[in-house]
């Protein structure tokens, strides 16, 4: 088997950081790996095994004849025999999929609005289905979705992570005294609803003046990111002790450097960025969306918090903040949970166990 990971940007966020880490993963296991960033590549290529063949396709819309086509010669070339599409890369692989009929087709579903799926356009998918051979989804809710579909070969795979390493220096350090550093690990997209995260921020600075919380996460520029900088600056007056970073690939050697993490989600997928905090032993207050409560027992190995109340998340971090040796014992406990459940060990034989060509299983 010759495996590709499709995906659409290495830029930091969920769907990319696992498309990375299963080239990793299957380069290690396999000795060949590859992976091709349609439109543009990022800052987790640097977090790419040495050996993983790359590619930066560069299209520049839908169709884009030149780089299909590049792609189509990258596969030839290379003799790939299964294309791993994440999200919507799917389009693309089917296209190739049709000139070149003994690929494979595996599709990762990472879709992050799983609590609102009703709203989910389904017409690109439905058309490309039929030649996936394979569908791999992030939570439980999103496997079912996809068998209501009528695809028939699914399965539900817990995303994953590996331990960050203890030797690399941070390329940048957080701001504020230890103790006191809270950090959330999203990108500025409306269904991390950051506003109701600084909504609590905001009650946690009157009992707690000394915390900072640290937005990590891509920044799109666009009206979402506009509003919440603006709601930072201007409305809230709160630039002394909430600090924004983007573009960072490094995310687990911020993790480590803070004392709490949070996510304010009204919608989750599988939320890579949890299963890093507890890689990283933190503390967690989380809404209770998606897959979060497979991850997450409330009151046992962190809290987890009603979606859209900013009162209880307030008082969630402040009972953290407030309690350092219960907030390291939550810590150590996610920390072995994610071991015991979210290893790449643990993921990586079910997938090869789906992928294999039904003659050598």
């Amino acid at each position: 088997m010759r495996i590709l990971q499709l995906i659409d940007t290495l830029a930091p966020g969920g769907a990319e950081r696992m498309a990375v880490s299963y080239a990793n993963a299957i380069f290690r296991s396999e000795g060949y790996s590859a992976i091709v960033a349609t439109r543009r590549s990022g800052p987790l290529a640097t977090l790419l095994e040495p050996g993983v063949k790359q590619l930066d396709l560069g299209r520049r819309h839908t169709l884009d004849l030149s780089a299909i086509l590049r792609l189509r010669s990258f596969i030839i070339k290379e003799k790939i025999t299964i294309l791993h599409a994440h999200s919507t890369s799917l389009f693309l692989a089917t296209l190739i999929r049709i000139t070149l009929p003994s690929v494979s087709i595996v599709w990762h579903d990472h879709y992050g609005d799983s609590e609102f799926l009703e709203r989910r356009s389904v017409v690109v998918i439905r058309l490309c289905l039929p030649l996936v051979k394979s569908v791999i989804t992030v939570n439980q809710k999103l496997e079912q979705w996809v068998r209501d579909l009528g695809h028939t070969s699914v399965v539900f795979l817990p995303n994953f992570t590996s331990p960050p390493s203890q030797h690399t220096n941070p390329s940048i350090t957080l701001s504020g005294k230890p103790g006191s550093r809270i950090i959330c690990l999203a990108n500025f997209r409306p269904q991390k609803d950051h506003f109701m995260l600084l909504d609590a921020m905001e009650r946690v600075l009157l009992l707690h003046p000394e915390a900072t919380l640290h937005l990590v996460g891509q920044d799109f520029s666009d009206d979402y990111s506009m509003k919440v900088r603006q709601t930072i600056e201007n409305d809230k007056k709160l630039s002394a002790s909430i600090f924004i970073y983007t573009d960072c690939y490094d995310s687990l050697q911020l993790i480590r450097q803070s004392d709490i993490a949070v996510l304010s989600s009204r919608s989750e997928g599988m939320p890579v960025a949890l299963l890093e905090y507890g890689i990283c032993s933190k503390p967690v207050v989380v809404t209770d969306v998606g897959d979060v409560s497979s991850v997450v027992d409330h009151e046992k190995n962190g809290l987890c918090s009603v979606s859209g109340d900013p009162v209880a998340f307030a008082s969630a971090m402040l009972r953290l903040l407030g309690n350092p040796i219960e907030a390291k014992e939550f810590g150590e406990r996610l920390y072995h949970r994610i071991c015991a459940r979210f290893s790449e060990a643990n993921a990586i034989t079910p997938y090869f166990r789906l992928i294999k060509p039904e003659k050598d299983a």
